[in-house]
């Protein structure tokens, strides 16, 4: 065989991988789709998946007993009226009653616990490609494909590994990111070194998309002002954490791109996204969003998944909230107001190093089984811990934390810790990590 072979063969590969993309991408586009076609897709695909799980779901299986559910319904209204609301308790009870009985290849993931304890939940392989479609159809509608080279300024859990498999998971973290032609830059850490390193990738235009959190981002913008304006961005993407409006902007003057928003969870996918002239644009080729009105004036957000029959959620509460109901067009896609979710400050340690607050929640989890916490900073030098557990914690326990926070700092600090103290929350309810207080700001 010549070479002209392979050349040809591998056009051919392309060509039929792009004309599958172009397939995926349409079932995504609902610009054109009237709202009765999407909600009939919808309640198909729904009845599906509810068929699968009260047959082969343990907890669905009990539920469909319990409350004399069909293994059907006519259509979305009767569905909401007839399942309840499933609360993240229920799941954190046994994880393993939501996975199906079929054998399926998948993995385990664990939630950041931004309402105090972190959920366990599986992801089948299949359930995972499309939700990295999701992300590819959603970047791809600002320019950025997913060969493009992207800066990542997020945390990194390996930092905690101090054994020789924790070692290799770090080599071969770092192996896969140079294969996706992507840069990682630990954003538990926000020093001057790594800003300076993160301004110098977009300067010398070597990234095309920022992918962050979005304290993280904000402390970048700021290192970056007036400086030189950067090269070849096209796209920030913030995900984790919430922003308002007049922050979007300001981000958006300082990087000279557009600045989006990406809502989701580890449980779900992307929920809803900033798409161009449609923000918060919900993903309801694969779920069904509610916004059922609060006590406080606010309206729930409760989450249908449709394409994961592996670990069904249905009316999901994720326990964020939106300040209005969705507004539903009666042609494309629904969209969010607004989301509320969880604000978290970063922390000032001596010596100019700012610490995420996911950096906190690595170092105290790996030290004690938390169910939540929360470190509230008066003065740079001296930080307040806030502790739930489940046990008494020992003394020991209570140095090893003080260690682990010390050595992020250069300088030294004072730690009190204490147990069963009363919680701050943010205006959306979510339970905050860390909280600055007094005059002192990135």
């Amino acid at each position: 065989m010549n070479t002209s072979f392979w050349l040809r063969l591998a056009a051919r590969g392309s060509y039929l991988g792009e004309q599958r993309l172009k397939r995926e991408f349409y079932r995504r586009s609902l610009a054109n789709r009237t709202r009765r076609e999407i909600n009939h897709a919808q309640l198909h695909q729904l009845n599906f998946i509810w068929n699968h799980a009260v047959s082969r779901v343990p907890y669905y299986i009990e539920l469909k007993r319990k409350l004399g559910l069909p293994d059907q319904f006519p259509d979305l209204k009767s569905f909401f009226h007839s399942v309840p609301p499933l609360i993240k308790a229920e799941i954190q009870t046994d994880p393993r009653r939501f996975v199906t009985l079929d054998r399926v290849p998948g993995k385990w993931l664990q939630t950041s616990g931004s309402t105090g304890q972190p959920l366990s939940v599986f992801r089948g392989s299949a359930v995972h490609r499309q939700i990295r479609l999701d992300s590819h159809f959603h970047r791809r509608q600002w320019g950025v494909e997913w060969h493009h080279p992207r800066l990542m300024l997020w945390g990194d859990d390996t930092y905690f590994f101090r054994s020789i498999i924790g070692r290799f998971r770090l080599l071969g973290k770092r192996l896969a990111g140079k294969l996706k032609n992507r840069y990682h830059i630990n954003a538990y850490f926000l020093n001057e070194g790594s800003l300076e390193r993160c301004y110098r990738l977009m300067a010398q235009g070597r990234v095309r998309m920022l992918y962050s959190y979005s304290q993280a981002a904000m402390r970048l913008a700021q290192f970056c002002r007036n400086r030189t304006p950067l090269k070849g961005l096209k796209l920030v993407v913030l995900s984790s954490e919430y922003i308002d409006a007049a922050s979007m902007i300001e981000l958006e003057e300082i990087f000279g791109c557009p600045v989006v928003r990406e809502y989701g969870a580890i449980e779900t996918g992307i929920i809803a996204a900033d798409f161009p002239g449609s923000p918060l644009r919900i993903m309801e080729h694969r779920l069904v969003v509610e916004t059922p009105p609060c006590k406080n004036g606010m309206c729930d957000i409760l989450v249908t998944c449709l394409e994961n029959p592996y670990y069904p959620l249905f009316r999901y509460r994720l326990e964020d909230l939106t300040s209005a109901p969705m507004m539903i067009p009666e042609h494309g896609a629904a969209h969010l107001v607004d989301i509320l979710g969880r604000v978290n400050d970063l922390l000032m340690m001596p010596g100019g190093k700012w610490l995420h607050s996911a950096y906190v929640t690595q170092a105290i989890r790996a030290v004690v089984p938390a169910k939540r916490f929360q470190i509230v900073q008066e003065k740079p030098d001296h930080l307040h811990i806030r502790l739930e557990t489940t046990r008494v914690i020992t003394a020991a326990e209570k140095e090893r934390i003080r260690f682990r926070l010390s050595c992020a700092s250069s300088q030294k600090i004072r730690i009190t810790i204490v147990e069963n103290e009363a919680f701050e929350n943010s205006p959306g309810g979510k339970h905050r990590f860390v909280i600055r207080h007094g005059g002192f700001h990135p």
